[in-house]
């Protein structure tokens, strides 16, 4: 039996995509399925404030790489320090329609829109990066304590 990839206290950032939000998880349990040969794993979700249950395979496909040269850039160093979350580059115009649209989401605290830079670090003329707070952040050394709503709150 294989060695599951991640282990309870793992801090998962899972980057932007068409289809998915950014969101940050802290592992909690690992454990098998009868008749599985995968490994799960129970999680808090920054973005949902709750637990969530994903497979192996799916926190793999999702899971930041983080290995672009953009994120030794200042801002995004300095915006990922502070609990935002990157929702993409965009001309400022769509940038600023995308910001509109999600200011009432209950899950978001603050919207920022900054320069935009590429994968490389570059800055991108005429468009801006969309980073998204939610309402309940997570560090790279959490420390969960749960309520009883289910959800937790992070010290």
């Amino acid at each position: 039996m294989d060695k599951p990839l991640y282990e309870p206290g793992n801090v998962i950032d899972f980057r932007f995509t068409r289809e998915h939000m950014p969101d940050r998880v802290y592992v909690s349990m690992v454990y098998r399925m009868v008749m599985s040969d995968e490994w799960m794993y129970q999680c808090w979700s920054e973005k949902s404030g709750i637990k969530v249950y994903l497979s192996e395979t799916e926190i793999s496909r999702r899971k930041s790489k983080k290995s672009a040269k953009c994120y030794e850039h200042p801002i995004v160093k300095d915006m990922m320090s502070k609990g935002f979350r990157f929702c993409g580059n965009s001309k400022s115009d769509t940038a600023i329609n995308r910001a509109k649209k999600l200011h009432d989401a209950e899950y978001i605290k603050h919207i920022v829109l900054k320069d935009a830079v590429d994968e490389d670090g570059n800055m991108i003329d005429g468009n801006l990066g969309l980073w998204v707070q939610y309402q309940h952040t997570i560090d790279d050394e959490p420390v969960l304590i749960p309520r009883e709503d289910g959800g937790y709150t992070v010290k």
